[in-house]
């Protein structure tokens, strides 16, 4: 039944597509160079003839992302949008303007906009309005990361706004490249979408279609410069509610690419890092059981819980390298990449070759995993090779001695150490012998 329902949306979706191809390529022509200078009985006319979904709190008039890189991997990231706000309770969310950045590795956003109503008025967004504000994830992470805000002026039922948005993206450690993700549409129907990239020949470039159906990606070379295209649209917004989908499943169109030179690289620059914050070390094994690796992880992971309290101080280049295992434990607190280093480092004075991996846990969806990139991973765990390899997650209280927690199972996690060459998969639980859980109600 499901496959029949994916099949009458397709063919639905195609319906519409062909209904409202000329309003995307009118959008296009009228977008495509020209921001903010569109003369607004032009704007509005486009989006009154297109009767785009006009039983939405929000369309998508037209989208524009253009992304180019410099020779060291430093992505520029230019997005153009123009949406109508059509129902009152889309004013709140979508009458502002909100982008959040790392200071220590991105440079402070640009914000341009405008709102222009039914009656042909245009009210610019006063940049004296943009308000900077420190993010705090929870009371158990502390940031230095900031978001840029501000109200749009006038904004109601039938107001359209034009917003523009520049990120600047260093690389989180030299060489390594910046890696990103373009979504083509969502939620929120789209009439047109456009994304461009460009990198000189000499920059190392990976890309990877993702989703249903897949992005068509045109390429070309331009001088020294390579440069891709993707054009999209009309694209209906779709609420996806099913949870616990396989880990490969994109909800989404989506383009993932990056500037990294390859997994192995990565690897060995952060298997670096990690051995600059160890080889200072004056931390000691503690006592206990140690003479099988089970045997240690438990009295290891046991004791790092008890003296190290989960809090993650995300300060700086922090934010990706551990703070000194001696650091850590001065302090009696420490986020997944403290523990993880503090683990490593307790079960190499044991005598076990440890390493620190990284994966993303963020959400059921993982990795793209033929697109190499730091900035892919939000967790550290630790992996132990040899004949049995075992993994081990410090910051988990539910996990049972050396397995790992549901959320960290079946995900793409690299390695850090010199010998790497590629992601790894973290293994499954599944394959323990199954067990019956009954309940018994009076």
């Amino acid at each position: 039944m499901r496959q029949i329902g994916v099949l009458l949306f397709l063919l639905w979706g195609a319906v519409v597509s062909a209904e409202q191809a000329s309003f995307s390529d009118q959008a296009r022509q009228l977008w495509h160079q020209d921001y903010f200078q569109v003369p607004a009985a032009k704007v509005l006319a486009i989006a009154t003839d297109a009767h785009f979904y006009p039983d939405q709190p929000v369309v998508i008039l037209y989208e524009i992302g253009k992304i180019s890189f410099s020779a060291d991997g430093t992505e520029t990231r230019q997005g153009f949008m123009v949406y109508r706000i059509q129902k009152s309770e889309a004013v709140d969310g979508w009458g502002q303007v909100k982008v959040s950045w790392s200071p220590w590795h991105e440079e402070r956003p640009q914000i341009h906009g405008q709102v222009i109503n039914p009656d042909g008025s245009v009210w610019p967004l006063d940049t004296s309005s943009l308000v900077e504000l420190q993010n705090t994830a929870d009371d158990s992470v502390y940031s230095d990361s900031k978001t840029l805000q501000a109200p749009y002026p006038h904004v109601g039922p039938g107001s359209i706004i034009e917003e523009e948005v520049t990120t600047v993206s260093h690389p989180l450690l030299p060489g390594a490249g910046v890696a990103d993700q373009w979504q083509f549409g969502g939620e929120t129907p789209v009439l047109a979408v456009d994304l461009s990239l460009q990198a000189p020949l000499t920059t190392p470039f990976t890309w990877q279609a993702l989703g249903t159906p897949l992005p068509q990606v045109q390429s070309l070379v331009r001088g020294q410069l390579r440069e891709w295209t993707v054009k999209q649209g009309p694209l209906p917004g779709v609420v996806i509610s099913e949870e616990n989908l396989p880990r490969e499943a994109h909800l989404y169109p989506s383009l993932a690419f990056s500037t990294a030179p390859s997994w192995g690289d990565l690897a060995t620059a952060y298997a670096k890092q990690i051995q600059k914050t160890i080889q200072n070390s004056t931390v000691t094994v503690p006592p206990g059981n140690t003479k099988t690796l089970p045997q240690a992880a438990a009295t290891f992971m046991q004791w790092i819980n008890a003296k190290v309290r989960y809090v993650g101080l995300e300060l700086g280049q922090n934010s990706l390298v551990p703070y000194p295992p001696q650091t850590v434990l001065a302090r009696g607190y420490g986020d997944c990449k403290d523990k993880a280093v503090l683990l490593t480092n307790l079960l190499r004075l044991a005598g076990y070759p440890a390493e620190v991996a990284l994966l993303w846990d963020g959400s059921n969806r993982d990795i793209p995993p033929q697109v190499p990139g730091l900035d892919w991973f939000d967790h550290a765990i630790v992996y132990v090779g040899g004949p049995h390899p075992v993994w081990l997650d410090p910051t988990s209280d539910f996990s049972r001695g050396t397995h790992l927690p549901p959320w960290d199972q079946e995900r793409w996690a690299l390695i850090a150490s010199t010998s790497t060459h590629g992601l790894v998969q973290t293994p499954s639980s599944y394959s323990d012998p199954p067990t019956t859980e009954t309940r018994v109600y009076h």
